[in-house]
């Protein structure tokens, strides 16, 4: 998964890590690395733009700051009173990228990957 990227990128479906920001009411975390993360919301980023996007697992929360590299509509879904709204994916880089909290949580998503068991002693599927 890392084609030109500086650091590989781990897939967190399944796990337990949801993601907040303060203007969507939807985001959902498609992959993460130690530089950056890729996700879906309800609310278009604007390439170039700062953002800040809490990470949150079993463990904690864990706040960062970053940057839109790329943004597109990625598809659409039926809102409140049948209205339809873009759903978007976006590419963040992190403004201060390798830090303990993402450190954690990539682990979480390798021994996810690997079926390795987990600190609360059961093993994830593969």
């Amino acid at each position: 998964m890392q084609g030109k990227r500086g650091h590989e990128r781990f897939l967190v479906e399944g796990l337990e890590i949801k993601g907040k920001m303060m203007f969507a009411a939807r985001v959902k975390i498609l992959n993460i690395s130690l530089s950056g993360v890729a996700i879906e919301t309800d609310k278009r980023l604007d390439i170039g733009s700062e953002y800040s996007l809490t990470i949150e697992d079993r463990d904690g929360v864990l706040s960062v700051k970053g940057v839109v590299v790329w943004s597109r509509v990625n598809g659409h879904e039926r809102g409140l009173g049948g209205h339809m709204i873009p759903i978007y994916i976006a590419g963040m880089k992190f403004r201060d990228p390798i830090n303990e909290g993402i450190e954690k949580i990539i682990r979480l998503a390798e021994d996810h990957m690997k079926g390795e068991d987990t600190e609360d002693g059961g093993r994830h599927p593969v």
